[in-house]
């Protein structure tokens, strides 16, 4: 399967729109074989991650979701809402929410961000506009917002030090720009009144969130987002995983 995912992968990205209905066909065979495949639970830790076994579900894993990249990198997302293919959404947004949040791998936590930022373009439209997946901007803006962009990167676990980290952290920051340009004041509203007030930030610097998130760049926002991150991991008692 992996092989054959490589070679998908160099199709899309070839011949992009050209190769939509050989996806979309071939869509739920790859994705039913995936999830058989792949465990449900966490992997374990220790000497057994390191058996042959344990490596090819993590190459499996790995290339699922750059396999995923590659379908709306390419202007493929389309597939992902085909009558044959809704029927596997659910499973597919959650597999991501739940890496971009929690993998151990900081580099698949990117690629997962990375391609929420490409639905959020794809599915939210801008503002007013009427999104193409029904409760998909509700998600983003009440779940994915909350626990991928605050929760996570407020985690002790998380290593602003460390370089592979802290380019996922701006790709979080990015995420938080384009969620706002395509969510506007919901997003704002929702972070300002209900997210940010559980991680106990004060009103006046969640009031300078929203003026940054609206006004800054990405590069001035990052910044005071690091500030802000360091400002309020003192204040979470290790409740931050819970939430």
């Amino acid at each position: 399967m992996v092989e054959f995912l490589v070679l998908i992968n160099q199709l899309m990205s070839t011949f992009k729109l050209g190769i939509k209905d050989l996806i979309q066909e071939l869509f739920p065979y790859i994705l039913g074989q995936i999830f058989a495949t792949l465990p449900k639970e966490t992997y374990p830790e220790g000497p057994e991650c390191h058996t042959e076994e344990m490596q090819n579900l993590q190459e499996l894993e790995r290339i699922y979701f750059t396999f995923l990249q590659g379908i709306v990198n390419n202007e493929l997302s389309c597939i992902l809402l085909s009558s044959e293919n809704t029927p596997l959404l659910n499973d597919v947004i959650q597999s991501l929410f739940v890496a971009s949040c929690h993998h151990k791998d900081v580099l698949i936590r990117k690629v997962c961000v990375q391609i929420f930022i490409r639905l959020i373009k794809d599915w939210c439209g801008i503002h007013s506009e009427e999104e193409k997946v029904p409760g998909f901007r509700k998600f983003i803006v009440e779940s994915f917002a909350a626990k991928c962009c605050v929760y996570s990167v407020l985690e002790p676990s998380f290593n602003l030090r460390d370089a592979n980290t802290f380019s996922l952290f701006g790709e979080i920051v990015a995420t938080q720009k384009v969620i706002y340009d395509h969510c506007g004041n919901d997003f704002l509203l929702y972070q300002a009144t209900h997210i940010l007030p559980t991680v106990h930030c004060p009103p006046n610097l969640a009031e300078q969130y929203c003026f940054h998130i609206q006004r800054s760049d990405v590069k001035d926002f990052k910044s005071f987002f690091k500030s802000l991150i360091e400002k309020l991991r003192p204040q979470q008692n290790g409740n931050v995983v819970s939430r």
